[in-house]
This record gives structure tokens, sequence and C-alpha cells, in this order.
């Protein structure tokens, strides 16, 4: 994984949907001046927040001097995600920052006024998707399978298995388990009307949790914590079509990762914390400020008890896995670290405990996609073809998406029932139940299966240790509670349980046959039976396996 230092945004990516607005000229208007005066620098990208180091002194985000009109500074948000507290300063009593935004809503800071203030733009990270009320409407005979589809692979227990295993030891656990759900934006913490994306991986987690995922109490379990979005974008701020997108920026993030951790109360509850997001490492300065900041927090959370699950990342064009899945070579905080952090120390133990568990994708057939990352492939897969999970009661079905995002849910969503059944268990003896339950997948080297290109302090790989396991719920609760003598079946899915296309619609003349149909005509117009769809609501660059229609 190599590392490129650059003075630009963060690039994030959601899922296989990437942005980045590096190196932006701003389009504003600006006022004549005289020919002896240089003209303001352009700022790296348009944001309309500036991140400022703060004193160990100072208690409240202040500005000082002429400029300090031209900002205001951006509260800590309160326990609900509403900014309702004063401006004090983010991070900890050591190392901390403030947030200002500026004031003038028409146009965005140069490079000058950053300087002037000794802040550092905080660039946009990330375009969310559309909200969850405008996922397509597809018909019953591609979502139908494909919630099949998912309930095999992900969950892999039949209905009768599954009822009665979840009400005898998940329904109510001796320690409560909740997951925080790190994501897309959404109006309040709870509302289910959140991004695609978002509102696609909490169905997906409390699918695997929940026997009824539409219930208060799953609700409770399953909890969006919302990197909320900073600014709408226009076509001016990046030139790739993403009009009126949702950006996220670095203190978004942080808040909601810093959220997470703040409501974690570890001699009451046990957390998962999913991080179906990440940023390009290759794009960005691993010994920035704030990327550091984020890694604090992750050890914060580590040393707290938690299991931090990410997404190993689709592809951007790069190599090597997406932070914060890249911190899977790092080991877990030790005693020391953990009283730097002035947190107890974590329990001594010899099980494989990585910083971060990073999760890659495999299709329907468990072969690794094509949208996973070179040299981003980690110890941990779960399927991640089209996945669609059920779907709430004014929709019977999920958005399906395709790519470590939803294989990353997965893993969560297996890894919190494995924690209510088995409460006395710590963190890294969960995921061990995961991995060692999980379908062990042929790498050979002439195999199209994945093989583990990167682990616990081998940031390069091959890791020949440690074979790739598919997640299954199935093979974990096994694991987990041997006495229950479950039988769960590794064997893929075969062609005849994916989407078919109804009798009659598919021309005799594959030369004749129409074009792959869009969203809003699937079912209507349909491509050859060949065609491999990544199905979506924005286009997902990744193959599927499924005949029919090609979604974009």
């Amino acid at each position: 994984m190599k590392r490129i230092q650059a003075n630009a945004a963060v690039a994030l990516t959601v899922g296989s949907f990437f942005l980045t607005c590096a190196h932006q000229e701003e389009k504003r208007r600006v006022p004549e001046v005289v020919a002896t005066q240089p003209p303001p620098s352009p700022a790296v990208c348009q944001t309309p927040f500036a991140i400022v180091p703060a004193s160990p002194a100072q208690t409240e985000c202040r500005l000082a001097g002429p400029d300090a009109t031209a900002w205001t500074a951006v509260p800590v948000p309160g326990a609900d995600g509403d900014r309702a507290n004063p401006p004090r300063r983010f991070g900890s009593a050591t190392e901390a920052f403030c947030v200002y935004e500026w004031r003038d809503s028409s146009s965005h800071p140069n490079a000058d006024a950053f300087t002037r203030i000794g802040g550092t733009p905080d660039c946009p990270m990330v375009a969310m998707m559309a909200p969850a009320s405008k996922s397509p409407e597809l018909p019953k005979f591609v979502w139908e399978p494909l919630v099949k589809v998912f309930e095999k692979q992900a969950r892999g227990l039949s209905p009768v298995d599954w009822k009665r295993l979840h009400a005898k030891y998940i329904a109510k656990p001796r320690i409560p388990v909740r997951v925080e759900v790190v994501d897309g934006k959404d109006r309040k913490r709870g509302k289910a009307d959140g991004s695609v994306h978002g509102f696609a991986v909490r169905r997906v987690i409390s699918s695997l949790l929940c026997d009824d995922p539409n219930s208060p109490d799953c609700q409770k379990r399953v909890q969006p914590n919302i990197a909320a979005p900073s600014a709408n974008a226009t076509s001016d701020d990046c030139p790739d079509g993403s009009d009126g997108a949702d950006f996220v920026t670095f203190h978004k993030l942080y808040d909601a990762l810093a959220g997470a951790i703040a409501r974690f109360q570890p001699k009451r509850e046990h957390l998962v914390i999913n991080l179906s997001i990440g940023w390009d490492s290759v794009k960005t300065d691993e010994n920035d400020q704030k990327i550091l900041a984020i890694e604090r927090l992750l050890q914060q959370a580590s040393c707290m008890g938690a299991i931090v699950v990410a997404a190993a990342g689709n592809v951007t064009g790069t190599e090597g896995p997406l932070y914060p899945a890249a911190y899977e070579v790092r080991r877990a905080p030790g005693a020391k670290q953990c009283a730097d952090l002035k947190l107890p120390p974590p329990k001594a133990g010899d099980s494989y405990s990585p910083l971060v568990h990073a999760v890659g994708a495999v299709d329907a057939m468990d072969q690794r996609m094509e949208i996973v990352r070179r040299w981003g492939q980690p110890r941990l897969s779960a399927y991640g073809m089209s996945v669609t999970a059920p779907g709430p009661k004014e929709m019977p079905y999920s958005p399906p998406l395709s790519g470590t995002s939803m294989s990353a849910a997965i893993v969560s969503g297996i890894a919190a029932a494995v924690w209510s059944a088995r409460s006395e268990l710590d963190a890294s003896q969960v995921m061990a139940l995961v991995y060692d339950g999980g379908v062990v997948l042929d790498g050979g080297e002439v195999s199209k299966r994945a093989r583990t290109e990167f682990c616990v302090d081998q940031p390069f790989g091959p890791c020949r240790e440690w074979a790739v396991h598919r997640a299954v719920l199935c093979g974990a609760l096994a694991r987990a509670l041997p006495g229950e003598r479950l039988a769960c079946s590794a064997k893929p899915v075969e062609a005849a349980e994916l989407p078919q296309l109804p009798k009659g619609t598919v021309p005799s003349d594959p030369a004749n046959a129409p074009p792959p149909c869009r969203v809003t005509g699937c079912g209507k117009t349909v491509g050859p039976a060949t065609v491999q769809i990544p199905v979506g609501a924005v286009p997902q660059p990744g193959v599927a396996g499924c005949p029919g229609c090609t979604l974009t």
C-alpha cells in the first residue's frame, strides 16, 4: 500500500460511489484589484469549513483578530445529533481542534482566508446517495430471489431454526448488544429515510440480528449515527455531474464516530461499530492530524472493548484497502496504549485481534468480486453481490447494492448476533467465532476465489497463513453454540436461485437483443440473459452474476 503525501482533500468512498474534490479552483467572481496586487489564492477545494488547532488552555472556540467576524464556530453536536451545544473544541484534552464555518453563504473562502486564521480546509470527503424513499421499484421476479439469496448466503439458517435460535439466545441477551452505523445522512437518529446506502446497511444488519427488523426493539439495537451532510454541492464544486449531492467532511465523520463512542457504556453493554465507509489511503497523508484523530478514536473504541468492522473498499483506481479498513494491519491497543488514553487495559487473549476488522466481498458463487480493490482483500469476506434484505412495511426489500459496504454490514450483523448469544466473550473472541465459522474459500494461484492480501503486521501480503473465509451466521452460531448441532451448508448459490427472466421476454435472436434496461423500465425491456447486473440506485461498478436487467 503506497503512501503518497497530498495536500488535497481526503477522498472517501461509500459503497462504490467515489468522489474527490481535490485541487479545484474557485469559480466565483472576485473583486477587481490593482495590477501590483496579486490575486487571492484559490482554496484547495470549495468548502465553508476550516479546521484550526486548539491550545490545551482553550476551552471554547473563538477567533481573534480582523478575520474573526468572517467565521462562526461550529458547535459539537448534542446527543441527538443536533448542534445545540456551545462552540467548544473537538478532540482530547491534549490534542484538540476547532471547526469554523464561513459566514458568507454566497461564496467560499480562498486559501488566504484559511491561512490568516491558521486553519486548513475541511474539504468534502464523500457524496452521499439519494434518500431511501427514492429507491428503485423493482419487479417481484428480481427482488424476491435476491432476498432469498441474501438470506442463504448471509444467514444460512432455515426460517424455523432462525426463529428458534433468535428466541432462545439472541432476542434477550444477558448483556445488551448495540450496533452503531456510521453512515449517510438522516434527519435525526432513528429515522429510516436516510441515504440509500445508510438505509440498506441498517436493514442488512437488522435482518441478521433481529427476527423482526421493524420492531422498536430492533431499531434501538441498530442505530444510525449519522455523518450528516455538510453542504450541498453544485457543478462548480465537483465537475462530475454530482449536482445537488450532499457532502460529508472530516469533522462530520469525526462527530459521528466520537458520538458512537461517547454513548458506549462498556460495563452495561457490548458495542459493534459499522464503518461501511472509508478514505483512499494512496491519496491521503497518513500523518495528517485529521487522520490521526480518527485513528485515536478507533483506538479508544478498541480499548473500551468495542468491535469495529470496516469495508475494505471497492475499486477507485488505486490499490490496497481503504482506511479505516487498512488499520487491520495494526494490532489492537495494548495495556500501555490504553493507559495513555486513560482507559483500562484490554482483556488478555490469544485471538486474532487487529485494531479494525476489514471485510471484503465475494459474489453468490463465492468468487472474489471484480469491484474488490487490488491488494485489498482481507482474511474475512461476506456476500456482497446485489445484497437485498427484507424491507420495512412500506417496501418489501432494501435497495440492492453491491460491494464491500454490504459485506461489512453482514459481518457487523453476524458479530452482534453471536455476541448476543455469548455475552461473556470479548471482542476478539467473538470475531474469532465469526471467522472460524465461515466458509473456507480456496485461494490457490489458479482459483478465481479470494486470497488474503493484508493482515495484522503484514500490510503487503499475501498472508498465506490466513485463508479467506466467507462469514455466515449459521457457521458462526454453530461455533458459538456447539450444543445446538447446527448443520450449515457451504454450497454456493446455483443459477436457478438467481433472478430469472419471465418466459417470452428474451429475444430468440441475440443480435436483435434490446439494450440493457434501466431502473424505470426493468421488466419491460430486457437485455440478453448473459448480462450480469450490478444492482443499485446509482451505478455500482461491480459484477453480480444474475442474468437479466442491468440497473443503472
